[in-house]
């Protein structure tokens, strides 16, 4: 048998969800039996209901562009106090929770460090609120923010601006250049001296 007949003969079961609400979150297993023994658990599925509470804001501290090895300080804010916080990354399962929480401005922020970033953490970031008791239910997700990882990049002068160089290195060169015939044409500099002239003394007197 290939291994197309293979893939097609395995039984699966579909578990349906017609409308979620608060009681369906959660984490999910399975399991199957054969010979009448039943297999191991498989690892957790987390299944979140989102929407449930506004949105809150997510913005960096630090900017969006940052260099290779930087701190960034990404800060989670929402009006409504929530006691957790979840930090989600866009085309990855980079998912974070942070419950230390703070009181601003008549709601609750969080920070959510990335520490000694580098481009694998460069995408897409948004953050949600929820409480402890409902860790699975979460509010609506935030407006995304874009983190930039780059480097440093070298100054490269546009050609407008090597003109310019240009002609002010001329003009510099212009004005050194009569400043010397100027000083040329006094006869260069006069030596004064504040000792008298020699005296010449007769000694045969």
């Amino acid at each position: 048998m290939d291994r197309e007949k293979q893939i097609t003969s395995r039984k699966t079961n579909t578990l349906s969800i017609t409308e979620m609400t608060f009681d369906k979150t959660g984490l999910y297993h399975c399991s199957y039996q054969r010979g009448g023994r039943w297999s191991q658990f498989s690892d957790p599925l987390q299944l979140v209901m989102t929407g449930a509470y506004s949105k809150p804001s997510l913005s960096s501290m630090a900017g969006t562009v940052v260099a290779p090895g930087e701190t960034v300080k990404l800060q989670c804010f929402s009006k409504i106090n929530h006691d957790v916080f979840i930090l989600t990354k866009e085309d990855g399962d980079h998912i974070t929770q942070n419950q230390s929480c703070i009181p601003q401005d008549g709601g609750r922020q969080t920070i959510f460090l990335l520490n000694l970033v580098s481009s694998t953490q460069a995408g897409t970031y948004r953050c949600y609120g929820a409480f402890r008791e409902y860790p699975y239910v979460w509010s609506q997700p935030s407006d995304p923010l874009q983190l930039q990882v780059e480097a440093p990049r070298a100054w490269h002068p546009s050609v407008e601006t090597q003109v310019r160089l240009s002609l002010a290195a001329l003009l510099l060169l212009v004005m050194v250049v009569l400043l010397v015939e100027a000083w040329c044409s006094r006869g260069g500099p006069s030596v004064k001296s504040d000792e008298p002239p020699p005296q010449w003394t007769d000694k045969h007197r």
